[in-house]
């Protein structure tokens, strides 16, 4: 089966929005297709900053969405009961600027997201001795599955991004490296199991901590 590079690795540097659109589509289209066909990559530069420009681009439509709304929200009110006040604009103001300023850092942490994100999958995939190809693959796999974080354009489908992210990095890991489904969804699994493993260990050393404090000060009250 003949492999090749993406559209977005062979013309980012002339045509960066067709090439990075026509990827994006070829991905949701036929991610399975997409993947079998992927040609592993000696070039990272190009895979991470499809990563990047898909995270800040899903960022900004939050932020959008989100400003939008805090903008048109004490407008809407304000119209309805005839209340209108500067202070009200201002906040629907200040709010969008914050956000905006923090969007700024999403290309940075994007960026240093995917190679540590590549790097913790590549881990567990070569625990369970799935790694047939090298680290680029893996990479590879994590930088073209973000393309789900475009669904956040779409309203209460974007809610699923995550989800479908998951589901397109198992099927990226499961191609590119030519291993068994199994390893490939336990892999994009363990990650998050450790996560809810570790945030409840969290939680419950915090309840251990609180609860008899608040008790002993609940006594001394009474």
């Amino acid at each position: 089966m003949e492999r090749h590079p993406t559209e977005w690795e062979q013309n980012y540097r002339r045509q960066p929005l067709q090439a990075f659109v026509l990827t994006a589509k070829e991905i949701v289209v036929s991610p399975v297709l997409f993947f079998k066909h992927l040609k592993v990559s000696d070039r990272l530069f190009p895979v991470a900053v499809y990563t990047v420009i898909a995270q800040t681009v899903g960022a900004l439509v939050l932020v959008g969405y989100q400003a939008l709304f805090v903008f048109l929200e004490p407008a809407i009110f304000g119209a309805l009961f005839q209340s209108i006040r500067v202070g009200d604009f201002a906040s629907g103001l200040v709010i969008p600027l914050v956000l905006g300023a923090i969007v700024l850092l999403v290309p940075i942490f994007s960026l240093i997201g995917v190679f540590v994100s590549a790097a913790i999958n590549h881990f567990f995939l070569w625990i369970l001795k799935g790694t047939k190809n090298g680290f680029n693959a893996t990479l590879q796999a994590v930088s073209y599955a973000a393309t789900a974080q475009l669904f956040v354009i779409i309203p209460i489908v974007g809610g699923l991004a995550g989800i479908y992210q998951m589901i397109l990095l198992a099927i990226g890991l499961k191609e590119l490296h030519d291993c068994p489904w199994w390893k490939s969804i336990l892999t994009v699994l363990i990650p998050v199991i450790v996560c809810c493993l570790g945030f409840v260990f969290f939680i419950g050393v915090l309840l251990a901590v609180l609860v008899p404090l608040i008790l002993k000060a609940a006594h001394q009250v009474v």
